[in-house]
């Protein structure tokens, strides 16, 4: 009877045992903490044993795991600040109507929005994908009132998860610096300002944010036309020109700041789609088709304008047309020889930036563009050359 008892208590010490063992070595790989573990190929006595489940019990102990937590806590941290620039202000909570990029969850979408780069109509889109039904015809900039989620709003972890996660699409729009410098002029320049701006002149915009009533002045705004405040600009009194030499430079406004001022280089990393505005039917759809969405948001649904009572064309099928209309058939008209080269050397960073893959104009040298390049630049052009050549192959 004894030895029948003794037999029992052996089996159930051996589950007991086994039990234990599969128990730490379950915690070990939910928790990514390693558990010590016998010699391999030997064998080791109860006594041995019983050592090393003592040691395991220690290494999985509540404070031990919780050290273990921190440390990998700080470790993701280290890294995640290699990858990402923190101090960008597209992770600011309040700022500039396009400083951060805004995030469309169901479909896994960060959008840079750039001024001038039909960021209207695309944040019209996704306010449309979020079910918004006034989508179209409401004013869809300001972030206090267009109901759009931005990236500043979220805690680190998601804001982590978004800029460096392989299933988020961190998508830009561009456009060739030349014809947006000029498409700015004519809107901003020319246009009257909103309603509520008063009074009601045309070039308000550049009235208003560079040629202020206080602090520093562009000594060009003592002159007339910009003096008194209440003369129209027109591009008689205010050529494109004396707006390139006078303005464009002196005065840093978003809808004609250098495109690669957007974000700081090492964010620009994390940005793996590119579309161009002179594309922007096409890349447009690229992208939605991309993200799952085309057929629900962008193939339909749209007009030529807001209040038009069509609305069975695709995004943007009718609106570039508008745009070039606007602005890329006056190129020659208003670009002279001096403004033309002075827009250039202003931008010469976006077009020498290989992920904007714009095309430089010929009868300029070199260097023109080279001038001011720093190897930090250069470095992040190479790190681009391998996703340019996936971009051409999937536009392809």
């Amino acid at each position: 009877m004894t030895s029948w008892s003794n037999k029992l208590n052996q089996i159930l010490y051996i589950l007991v045992v086994i039990s234990m063992m599969i128990t730490i070595m379950m915690i070990s790989i939910s928790t990514g903490v390693g558990i010590i573990h016998p010699p391999n190929n030997n064998t080791i006595n109860d006594s041995e044993m019983l050592q090393l489940l003592v040691v395991n019990q220690q290494i999985l102990s509540p404070g031990h795991l919780l050290e273990t937590a921190v440390v990998r806590n700080i470790d993701n941290e280290v890294e995640s600040n290699k990858i990402v620039d923190w101090t960008d202000s597209i992770f600011q909570k309040t700022g500039g109507w396009d400083d951060a990029p805004i995030v469309i969850e169901s479909h896994k979408l960060l959008f840079f929005t750039v001024p001038k780069n039909a960021c209207t109509t695309f944040k019209k889109l996704f306010r449309r994908m979020m079910g918004y039904e006034n989508w179209l015809i409401a004013s869809a900039h300001d972030p206090e009132t267009n109901g759009l989620k931005y990236l500043g709003q979220y805690p680190p972890d998601k804001r982590n998860e978004f800029m460096t996660s392989s299933d988020w699409t961190r998508a830009i729009f561009v456009r060739d610096p030349m014809e947006r410098t000029l498409s700015a002029y004519m809107d901003k320049g020319l246009k009257s300002g909103p309603r509520h701006w008063k009074p009601s002149i045309t070039g308000a915009h550049v009235k208003r944010h560079c040629c202020r009533l206080w602090g520093k002045r562009n000594p060009i705004c003592n002159l007339s036309p910009f003096t008194p405040h209440e003369t129209n600009l027109t591009e008689y009194n205010f050529p494109f020109e004396s707006f390139v030499v006078s303005f464009m430079r002196q005065c840093q406004d978003p809808h004609w700041n250098q495109q690669i001022l957007r974000m700081k280089p090492k964010n620009w990393k994390r940005i793996n789609f590119v579309g161009h505005f002179e594309n922007i039917q096409n890349d447009t759809r690229r992208l939605l088709k991309k993200i799952g969405a085309y057929k629900e948001f962008g193939a339909t649904g749209w007009g030529e304008s807001s209040s038009d009572t069509n609305k069975t064309l695709s995004i943007f099928e009718k609106n570039l047309a508008n745009h070039k209309t606007g602005s890329g058939n006056y190129m020659k008209k208003y670009y002279s020889p001096t403004a033309e080269r002075l827009v250039l050397k202003y931008y010469r960073r976006d077009y020498s930036f290989d992920l904007f893959n714009f095309t430089r104009p010929e009868n300029y040298p070199e260097k023109l563009f080279e001038r001011g390049g720093t190897t930090k630049k250069r470095s992040l052009n190479n790190k681009f050359k391998m996703r340019q050549s996936v971009e051409r192959h999937e536009r392809e």
